[in-house]
């Protein structure tokens, strides 16, 4: 029984370890796995219901909703409470010091969300500079280049800013200058914007 318990715990500990702390650059990545996790723990149940609501001993059928409402109340706490723990250990101090606390994890999320909407705008202002800014230097192989390109295109994507499948694989050959000659790289733009 105890070795059953410590390869569980292992298993929590390394599920718990692939959220990134969120530490005011990261929102978007942090969110995702965050919501990865507490899926894949099966404890997210708090941030996709609404509390349940205590029925009235006046109410019909009381003695079966009253049932209900404790078999629910009993998942719907353990989930929050669990949620809210995860969440809070996986925000740096700094951070957890200036949102306010809240007794539901779905509510605690909505403040945290509303706290990095700003710094998301500036955040994808920045990827969006270098998406365009950044050119090939040569130094590392031209597969990198564009790997990064569209790891930057799939941050804004997650940030709902998606760029358009014209732009993508254009800029991308642009930015790489001496790879294609100028002929090349306009012939793949009329052949993608004829697509």
């Amino acid at each position: 029984m105890i070795l059953i318990f410590s390869y569980a715990a292992s298993q929590i500990a390394s599920v718990l370890g692939n959220i990134e702390q969120l530490n005011g650059s990261n929102y978007a990545s942090w969110k995702e796995k965050l919501e990865i996790t507490l899926a894949l723990l099966d404890i997210d149940y708090a941030l996709h219901k609404d509390p349940p609501v205590e029925p009235k001993p006046e109410d019909e059928n009381y003695e079966v909703l009253k049932k209900e409402y404790d078999e629910e109340k009993a998942k719907w706490s353990i989930s929050n409470r669990k949620c809210l723990m995860i969440i809070r250990s996986s925000i740096i101090d700094a951070i957890r010091g200036a949102i306010p606390d809240t007794q539901s994890a779905r509510d605690y999320l909505t403040k945290i969300e509303e706290q990095f909407k700003g710094s998301s705008k500036a955040y994808a202002t920045t990827l969006i500079k270098r998406l365009v800014g950044e050119k090939y230097d040569a130094t590392g192989s031209l597969r990198e280049h564009i790997m990064k390109k569209c790891h930057m295109a799939s941050k804004l994507k997650s940030m709902e800013m998606e760029i358009s499948d014209v732009f993508c694989p254009f800029h991308y050959v642009i930015t790489a200058p001496g790879v294609l000659s100028i002929c090349d790289q306009l012939q793949l733009y009329e052949n993608k914007v004829g697509d």
